[in-house]
């Protein structure tokens, strides 16, 4: 079964309170809360896309996203990864909390995103530095390959965005090695019948690895995002 290994084409963050701070040019990528004493300080919910147009006419088996983490507080904590509703318009040196383009403001500060369609992939996060994989993502594949031009768009948040305590991870952005990437198993729709459908599974994941440099200077044990938005157009 070839596997094929997508590079992140574009990544950033989406940051509160600093709402119109854009971080596309960032060597972390963070995702969670981060507090100084009782006070929640940051709020980071991850945002990149991944053309995977290169498998079109292929069977998609399972696909994971594979990061190295590198910054961590209070790992461990559940989170779910949604299809962005605006693959083609969100830019990297534009997007923040409240716009996707540095000028147009999302329907929802904080982003857009299904909460249906693929379905959401739910997962625990990592509680170790180094290699963490986060399975089940062959439906975003599917999706992105037959309705999205091959572009596979995510937005990643904490199930509970306002957990009292540090909560938050960072891992390398697509510029610093081995940055971020898809892996998908595939293979020629002629052996449809033979393989079934593995792409679909749950989001488990798993995790291992050495500790790595820390975030950006001043940054803090990770970051934060709002409450829990629900569904998104």
């Amino acid at each position: 079964m070839p596997e094929l290994t997508v590079q992140c084409q574009i990544d950033s963050y989406m940051q509160t309170p600093q709402q119109d701070t854009n971080f596309g040019g960032d060597s972390v990528i963070l995702l969670g809360a981060t507090y100084a004493g009782p006070t929640k300080t940051f709020l980071d919910r991850p945002i990149a896309n991944f053309d995977v147009g290169a498998l079109a006419g292929q069977q998609i088996n399972t696909a994971k996203l594979v990061r190295s983490i590198v910054s961590l507080a209070g790992g461990g904590f559940a989170a779910h990864i949604f299809r962005c509703t605006r693959p083609a318009t969100w830019t990297e040196l534009g997007v923040t909390w409240k716009k996707y383009d540095g000028t147009t403001e999302w329907t929802t500060h904080g982003g857009d995103w299904d909460a249906a369609v693929p379905t959401p992939v739910p997962y625990a996060e990592a509680t170790a530095f180094g290699i963490h994989e986060i399975f089940g993502l062959g439906e975003f594949v599917e999706d992105a390959l037959t309705l999205r031009s091959g572009i596979v768009s995510l937005i990643m948040k904490a199930d509970d965005e306002n957990p009292g305590a540090n909560h938050n991870l960072g891992w390398n952005a697509r510029q610093t090695p081995p940055g971020w990437q898809l892996v998908i198993d595939h293979g020629s729709t002629a052996d449809l019948g033979r393989r079934g459908g593995a792409g679909r599974g749950a989001g488990a994941t798993a995790h291992a690895g050495t500790p790595a440099a820390r975030p950006r200077a001043g940054a803090a044990p990770a970051s934060p995002v709002r409450p829990t938005q629900g569904a998104h157009p």
